[in-house]
């Protein structure tokens, strides 16, 4: 069961997928200036945890999309955090929108990014606002489009898309995979933040969403 929670009078919103999987989101845009994603925009303060989103096609025009938000709208009165997140490589995205994995465009809010994995086109598109990203991996893509207005620390990748950004380190997939990853990845702050698989990428535990 996936939970959606307003908690107070300030507009918190809260999206508690409790490590389920959400499947199915199938958007084909024709008009320009959409907004496409699990929540086509977040307008307001939210914490998204412990969630995967798989199995999906967004088919976007000129727009904004992300396989959990198009975008994260302007002015939103505290912190808009996502953690314990993945999205999954069955996850596709076709036009000419800008795409981020998880997030199309951050606005004039800040945003943070905790122990999340996107298996496809990185986080985020663009920034306006700040994005801190924190204890996270991308695969098949370089976390962020945009280095402007970002934060990194612990961030690892396979793709160096010919950047340098400080906080994000290169590592290379096969290193990735496996028990090897603890090694290969230190600032992921195995096993309580994540966990090892046989021999796929690392998955997050959702111990510090829940402490939360």
């Amino acid at each position: 069961e996936i939970v959606h929670h307003i908690a107070d009078r300030e507009g918190l919103h809260i999206l508690t997928g409790d490590g389920h999987t959400v499947s199915g989101i199938y958007f084909d845009g024709k008009q320009a200036g959409e907004y496409a994603g699990l929540i086509p925009v977040v307008g307001n303060t939210a914490n998204i945890t412990n969630l995967t989103v798989a199995d999906s096609h967004i088919k976007a025009n000129k727009g904004l999309a992300g396989a959990v938000a198009g975008a994260i709208a302007d002015k939103c009165s505290k912190l808009v955090k996502f953690s314990a997140v993945t999205i999954d490589d069955s996850v596709k995205f076709e036009g000419d929108a800008k795409f981020g994995g998880m997030i199309g465009q951050v606005g004039y809010s800040v945003v943070k990014i905790t122990d999340c994995i996107s298996k496809t086109n990185g986080f985020f598109h663009s920034v306006t606002g700040e994005a801190k990203v924190y204890r996270s991996v991308s695969v098949g893509a370089y976390p962020f489009a945009t280095t402007e207005r970002v934060k990194a620390e612990n961030v690892y990748t396979d793709t160096d898309a010919n950047m340098s950004f400080e906080g994000v380190q290169v590592v290379p997939s096969d290193a990735m995979l496996g028990a090897g990853a603890a090694s290969s990845m230190p600032g992921l702050n195995f096993p309580t933040s994540w966990k090892t698989t046989t021999s796929s990428y690392p998955v997050p535990t959702g111990a510090a969403a829940s402490a939360e």
